[in-house]
């Protein structure tokens, strides 16, 4: 079990309320993207983001291990696809800004969890944001 999925095992029941499942997905799947940018996922950025599921109100009764394991495996198996995945969701999103701002910060903190947003993650933020319709110097 990788070090993601140990520590967010510990979230379990703490994702729910979002009426639409792909903003938990994208929450999920853009932050362990976000974490696994670098070709390693660090602890920081992990617990980061177990921490906004758990004090997420609005976040509560989805499966985020099974969440955590699909996007592991996707980004695992072909982080291209992952990525497009992902970026499909976001275009999902895009119609609620609520909800695309939510994804968005997320992904934000977990890119800032170890007090840098290196060149490939703010590249990634960029993308995310233009899907999701945001604007990311706005968000930062």
């Amino acid at each position: 079990m990788s070090l993601f999925k140990k520590l967010f095992a510990k979230a379990t029941g703490a994702v729910s309320a979002f009426t639409n499942g792909d903003c938990a997905e994208a929450l999920v799947g853009g932050s362990f993207i976000c974490a696994a940018l670098d070709g390693s996922t660090d602890e920081s950025e992990v617990e980061k983001a177990i921490a906004m599921f758990e004090t997420n109100e609005r976040l509560t009764g989805f499966d985020v291990n099974g969440l955590v394991g699909k996007w592991e495996k996707a980004v695992a198996t072909s982080a291209r696809m992952a990525k497009r995945d992902f970026f499909k969701l976001c275009e999902s999103l895009a119609s609620d800004a609520a909800q695309a701002e939510e994804v968005l910060i997320a992904i934000i903190e977990v890119a800032d969890a170890d007090g840098n947003i290196d060149d490939d993650e703010m590249a990634f933020l960029e993308v995310t944001a233009s899907k999701l319709g945001l604007n990311l110097k706005e968000m930062l």
